[in-house]
């Protein structure tokens, strides 16, 4: 008898597959797609297993007979009984008809016994005195990272066959060249012509203050969740209630401080707030308001999200106020390990991570007041790490602080001319903003040339 454990387990099962295995070669083609070894529980049954996929992939039929020869000092099948024992599960089957639901069985058992040993590390390491190598939140992180991966296992996926894959490619090229979006849509057109976000992409937007990042991030939040796309939110800065007010004034037209003012409001205009609260209700978009996440916190909370109502999008807003700890103090490392966890993030839960970031001050002292790359904040990581890099700027901003002063010995004529042409140039660029793609891993960088509308904080095209 083989031995028996309380851990979940089918011995019938795998029997009845291993003897299908050693009779029928389309039963090892269909069990290899299906299952590995690992898959059964039983020890010496996993041996057998690895020697029957050994020997059909050397071209050789695997019966009792050619697999003996594996076995000859394995104890774990001498305990069984030999190579009686090869003999007798080919002799048992009846039918080779239960292949698929033998192995659905044993992977299923498989994907049991990995949960109970994922809580049982964890429990053990619960119990251990709490230090700063391994506190709490790190067992919760370490539990659900394994929970996630038994899940992901447990639906499949794995190495693609990459003729395959190129048709998949191809049609995606196909759809592209027509113009149809691909990837996830912005919502903006202006931006979606230039580049497509896909899952799995890492996307910097930074900027200076009150170029409008966070009205950026819930624009794209909003447009997501408006398209279908579930989105989540981490503000770091805001609080939910501050941003439910700029996507209020974004249905309403009523700008925030009128809504914040005693009395702003008309009792018909609540009717207003009342309608646009229902088209917010219908979104499937989240907002996270918790301050100094780290990076460990917001992937629990997305994998959590993922697993129970699916997750397209997480915006994070913003770099600077995350949790780093106390591992480095160097702030490049830190920033360099953030980086990359998000980046990971991204692939592991095959979504589009969106992070906000600050840039240097250098950028006031400049006479063009543009930012590139080399304005990124100890962060040349995530220029490195980051799929797409994008930059707001807003011309408006810096025109409206840099009205001509009358210099010494310039008459008023020539003081009344830099007046107006300052003022022909302000006009211009009023309720405008530029979206500098600077980096782009699957294309072209450039300049999108988007609307800004600040009473109701959004950005939308200019031919809205």
């Amino acid at each position: 008898m083989l031995d028996s454990q309380i851990l979940p387990h089918n011995l019938e099962a795998e029997q009845g597959l291993l003897g299908s295995m050693m009779i029928s070669g389309p039963v090892v083609e269909t069990a290899a797609d299906l299952i590995t070894p690992e898959d059964f529980y039983a020890p010496a049954h996993q041996r057998i297993a690895q020697a029957i996929f050994a020997v059909t992939g050397q071209g050789r039929v695997a019966s009792p007979v050619t697999l003996r020869d594996y076995f000859q000092d394995d104890p774990d099948l001498t305990q069984v009984g030999g190579a009686q024992y090869l003999a007798g599960l080919a002799a048992s089957v009846v039918t080779t008809a239960n292949t698929a639901e033998y192995c659905r069985m044993l992977r299923d058992l498989r994907l049991r016994r990995g949960v109970i040993a994922a809580c049982d590390t964890a429990a053990q390491e619960a119990r251990q005195p709490a230090g700063p190598e391994r506190s709490g939140v790190d067992v919760v992180e370490g539990l659900e990272h394994e929970l996630f991966a038994l899940a992901e296992r447990g639906s499949g996926g794995g190495a693609v066959d990459v003729g395959d894959q190129a048709g998949k490619t191809i049609r995606w090229i196909e759809q592209w060249q027509r113009g149809e979006i691909v990837g996830v849509p912005s919502g903006i057109a202006a931006l979606d012509r230039q580049l497509r976000m896909v899952r799995g992409d890492l996307v910097l937007l930074a900027g200076r203050p009150s170029m409008g990042k966070s009205v950026m991030a819930m624009t794209l939040a909003h447009n997501f969740a408006a398209g279908g796309v579930r989105s989540r939110v981490f503000s770091l800065e805001m609080s939910s209630n501050q941003l439910i007010q700029r996507m209020l004034a974004r249905h309403t037209g009523f700008p925030v401080q009128q809504m914040m003012d005693k009395g702003g409001l008309k009792p018909d205009q609540f009717r207003d707030l009342v309608e646009a609260r229902e088209k917010l209700r219908a979104l499937p978009l989240s907002i996270d308001d918790r301050s100094k996440l780290a990076v460990a916190q917001i992937r629990s909370a997305a994998r959590r999200e993922k697993r129970l109502k699916g997750l397209d999008v997480v915006i994070i807003d913003y770099l600077g106020l995350m949790d780093f700890g106390d591992r480095y103090v160097n702030t490049v490392d830190q920033i360099g390990e953030v980086s990359k966890a998000l980046k990971a993030v991204a692939r592991e839960l095959d979504i589009v991570v969106i992070l906000l970031s600050q840039l240097s001050r250098a950028v006031e002292g400049r006479e063009s007041k543009r930012p590139g790359l080399s304005d990124l904040r100890d962060s040349g990581s995530l220029e490195q790490d980051a799929d797409i890099v994008m930059f707001l700027y807003r011309e408006e901003y810096y025109l409206r602080k840099a009205e001509p002063v009358r210099r010494q010995g310039d008459n008023d004529e020539k003081h009344q001319a830099a007046i107006k042409a300052w003022q022909d140039q302000l006009a211009a660029s009023c309720g405008q903003a530029e979206i500098i793609i600077d980096k782009f891993r699957q294309g072209q960088t450039g300049i999108v040339k988007v609307g800004f509308d600040g009473v109701r904080q959004w950005f939308h095209d200019l031919d809205y």
